[in-house]
């Protein structure tokens, strides 16, 4: 059975319609998919009716929220999450309102270095998605002011780059919290990919965070054999997979991130105690 609990779709800055992503994984042999698009549950009403039509598919409504710690940026999953919670929906469009506000203010810093991109382009390429860097990294490689998205990211978008702005800041813990008063069940999203994960774990963990991604998609056996031991020195759930986007040719497939039968079972036994499924 193969499993995956990182996948977005064009409800955030994935390529694909979650219909599709369902298809594309439930064809690739996966049976237990978590969509989890950044900062939005938009697609999650039309997973649930999609995931109908595969009676052995186990689809877990999820979210990938964004965090700010010193120097990075922080993810945080969220599984099982309330979607119909009217306070997190409230709490949700108003990190949409700050990405707005964000990507306009790094279109105009990308105008400033004379590029010739409008935030109504961008508007255009996110459609009703949630507006992020990778729309405006769209428009960047669009008019042909960079050649591939690694060279946007280092040099303009990404952190400290010269068009980079920082996002209305929420902490790993308040992000957590967030995520537990929607009855979420939280993994701290590829640790490896931060400035310092074993600085930042602390924090998680007093917010009694439940997981943190260790079968991640560019993890090594070495980061992997790393993480299982810290999961299990802190009582957490080894979570994982391949954050699949759809956007580079080169991705890894949804499904194959080598996650074992292991970590689902663990996650729907604590999704069981509190009365998620």
């Amino acid at each position: 059975m193969k499993i995956d609990l990182h996948v977005h779709t064009n409800a955030s800055d994935g390529k694909y319609p979650v219909e599709e992503i369902i298809k594309m994984a439930y064809d690739n042999g996966v049976r237990v998919l978590a969509i989890t698009d950044h900062d939005t549950v938009a697609a999650i009403p039309r997973a649930v009716e999609c995931a109908k039509n595969y009676p052995d598919l186990t689809l877990i409504p999820g979210i990938e929220m964004s965090s700010t710690y010193p120097g990075c940026e922080v993810h945080i999953l969220g599984y099982f999450v309330d979607w119909k919670d009217p306070h997190f929906l409230e709490q949700l469009q108003e990190m949409r309102e700050s990405r707005v506000n964000r990507a306009a203010a790094m279109v105009e810093k990308c105008r400033e270095l004379g590029m010739d991109i409008t935030m109504d382009r961008v508007r255009e390429i996110a459609g009703d998605a949630n507006i992020g860097r990778p729309h405006i990294a769209h428009a960047i490689l669009e008019k042909g002011y960079a050649a591939t998205w690694d060279e946007v990211f280092d040099k303009y978008l990404g952190h400290g780059g010269q068009a980079y702005v920082e996002r209305v800041k929420l902490s790993p813990y308040d992000a957590v919290c967030l995520l537990h008063e929607a009855k979420g069940i939280v993994s701290f999203a590829h640790p490896f990919l931060t400035s310092d994960y074993k600085a930042i774990l602390p924090q998680l963990l007093k917010a009694n965070i439940e997981g943190m991604e260790t079968y991640y998609k560019t993890f090594n056996d070495e980061q992997r054999k790393e993480l299982k031991k810290c999961c299990q020195e802190n009582n957490l759930i080894p979570t994982g997979g391949t954050d699949f986007h759809g956007i580079e040719d080169d991705e890894i497939f949804i499904g194959e991130s080598g996650i074992p039968n292991e970590t689902v079972l663990a996650l729907l036994d604590v999704a069981h105690k509190r009365g998620r499924l």
